[in-house]
C-alpha cells in the first residue's frame, strides 16, 4: 500500500486530496482522516473544510481474498494564513505599508529614524496604506515595521527598509 500523491507537511489549504495504490490489482480501499471512522473509499480521496491544525490521513488495502494489509499513512500541519507588512514605496516625504501576506493585519506601529512613530491601521491581504511627513531631515532613513511583533507575519525577515535622503 502507497500514497502517491499528498499534502505538503505544512500548508494553509483547508482541502486535501490523496493519490494512492496498492501492490494488488483489484484491491479495495478503506480510508479514515484523523483517527476518525474507517469507510470505504476510491482513490483519489478528498477532503473539504479542514480545520487549523495537525491533520492525519490513512488509507488500507483489502485484496481479492479478503487480506487487509497494513495502512499507509500521511500526517500534515494546516496552519493560519498570515499577514506579511513591507515597505512597497518609501520617499522622503511618505512610505506606502502594503501587506503582501495571506491575511489580514492588525494595527502596528511603524517607527523611522530621525521622523517619529506612525500608527499603521489594520490591512486586508493586498490593501496598503501610505504614512506621510513634512519633515526632512538628510541622512539615512531607517523604517521598522512592527518592533513589538503585535503582528505575527509569514516573514519577519522584511520587517525594515532604508532610505538615503538629502533634503532641498
Amino acid at each position: 500500500m502507497t500514497i502517491t500523491a499528498a499534502r505538503p507537511s505544512s500548508t494553509i489549504e483547508t482541502e486535501a486530496s490523496f493519490s494512492f495504490a496498492a501492490n494488488e490489482d483489484g484491491a479495495t480501499f478503506a480510508c479514515a482522516l484523523d483517527g476518525g471512522a474507517v469507510s470505504a473509499c476510491t482513490s483519489p480521496a478528498s477532503y473539504t473544510g479542514l480545520g487549523v491544525g495537525s491533520q492525519s490521513f490513512s488509507v488500507q488495502a483489502t485484496d481479492k481474498a479478503g487480506n487487509t494489509g497494513a495502512a499507509a499513512t500521511h500526517a500534515w500541519a494546516i496552519v493560519a494564513p498570515l499577514p506579511d507588512l513591507y515597505a512597497s514605496e518609501f520617499t522622503k516625504f511618505a512610505l506606502t505599508v502594503t501587506n503582501r501576506g495571506q491575511a489580514a493585519a492588525g494595527r502596528s506601529i511603524l517607527t523611522i529614524t530621525s521622523i517619529g512613530a506612525f500608527a499603521v491601521p489594520a490591512l486586508e491581504s493586498g490593501q496598503s496604506a501610505t504614512l506621510s511627513w513634512s519633515i526632512c531631515r538628510p541622512g539615512t532613513y531607517s523604517a521598522v515595521f512592527d518592533r513589538t511583533d503585535v503582528v505575527k507575519e509569514s516573514d519577519e525577515g522584511n520587517n525594515t527598509a532604508a532610505l538615503a535622503n538629502t533634503c532641498p
